[in-house]
């Protein structure tokens, strides 16, 4: 019920749906998440069991398709974080936190969009084990927000105009391979483990990159640009995919 709520299927639930939260205080949201994407270990280990068990009596929680929803007061963030973390050390996880908001309906609803689009933001940019509110991430901040603008993703889909000169398939294989290796400081036998593959294959994408975009797109300045871009379109990919449940 409570889950219907946040979503915005029930416009005017009855009090006992908000029972535990008070509309006076100060609350967080959290939303976990698998770093991984869903997979068996997380359906054999169901996060709700595991992190529900070791939570405050003060705080509530909620399944969401793969993700687990927290409402805690303010006051037992520390608490609740050291849970979350001791109950998931073993997965490969993120958590998005947003707050404070009052125990209002509406606060509540726009503060649980904040926490779940920086959780899948956490996903895309590879932080397994995070555990993160967006007004703490420093510079990571901005690409989360840049993500989330249409005039700036424009700009982003620019940069990377070369790939449209190749089929979709091939060109989220050099995109995917582009941003492995600029995360990976351009380290060939990082790269290549991240993507699972042989250096040499790794060698010959990398000239399909040469190609595309010349030997310069690996300089300095040219490959901040173009990770900027690749890391906010694939921040966004990420927030669209989790908001539509994916």
């Amino acid at each position: 019920m409570l889950r219907a709520a946040l979503r915005g299927d029930i416009d005017d639930p009855e009090p006992r749906v908000l029972t535990g939260i008070d509309k006076c205080a100060d609350h967080l949201l959290l939303n976990c998440r698998l770093a991984g994407g869903p997979g068996s270990a997380w359906r054999l280990a169901p996060p709700v069991v595991r992190v529900a068990t070791a939570l405050p009596a003060s705080t509530t929680s909620f399944s969401d398709g793969d993700d687990l929803v927290v409402v805690c007061p303010r006051s037992e963030r520390d608490a609740v974080v050291t849970a979350i973390q001791r109950a998931l050390r073993d997965t490969d996880f993120v958590v998005g936190m947003a707050g404070p908001c009052k125990g209002e309906l509406t606060e509540l609803r726009s503060t649980w969009t904040s926490a779940r689009r920086t959780a899948a933001g956490l996903v895309a940019l590879g932080m397994k084990g995070a555990v993160a509110h967006a007004a703490e991430l420093g510079p990571l901040s901005l690409v989360l927000s840049a993500a989330q603008d249409a005039h700036t993703l424009d700009h982003a889909h620019a940069a990377l105009s070369p790939l449209d000169q190749v089929p979709d398939r091939r060109a989220r294989d050099i995109r995917l391979t582009m941003l492995t290796f600029l995360r990976q400081s351009q380290n060939m036998l990082r790269t290549a483990e991240e993507l699972n593959v042989h250096v040499n294959t790794l060698y010959q994408r990398l000239a399909a990159v040469d190609d595309l975009f010349g030997p310069d797109w690996r300089t300095a300045r040219r490959s901040l640009n173009l990770r900027l871009a690749l890391e906010m379109i694939d921040v966004a990919g990420h927030i669209r995919r989790h908001e539509l449940g994916g």
